[in-house]
C-alpha cells in the first residue's frame, strides 16, 4: 500500500525520465500515516522503485 500511495511522487528529470521516487515524499507519508518500522519498509520500497525503474527504462521508446 506504501508503494501505491507514492505512485505520484517520481522524480522526473529531462524529457521525461523517471531517476526515482522523491524520498521526501516517503518520509511525508510515513509520517501521515504514522508507521514504526520504517527502516524495513523504506528497504522494500527501495526494492520495488528499483523494479519499477527497469520497468520504465524497458517501456521508454528507443
Amino acid at each position: 500500500m506504501m508503494f501505491v500511495s507514492l505512485s505520484t511522487q517520481w522524480r522526473i528529470v529531462g524529457m521525461g525520465d523517471v531517476i526515482g521516487l522523491d524520498y521526501a515524499a516517503v518520509d511525508a507519508v510515513f509520517r501521515i500515516r504514522r508507521i514504526k518500522n520504517r527502516a524495513t519498509l523504506f528497504e522494500g520500497l527501495q526494492v520495488m522503485e528499483e523494479a519499477a525503474l527497469a520497468a520504465f527504462r524497458e517501456a521508454k521508446p528507443k
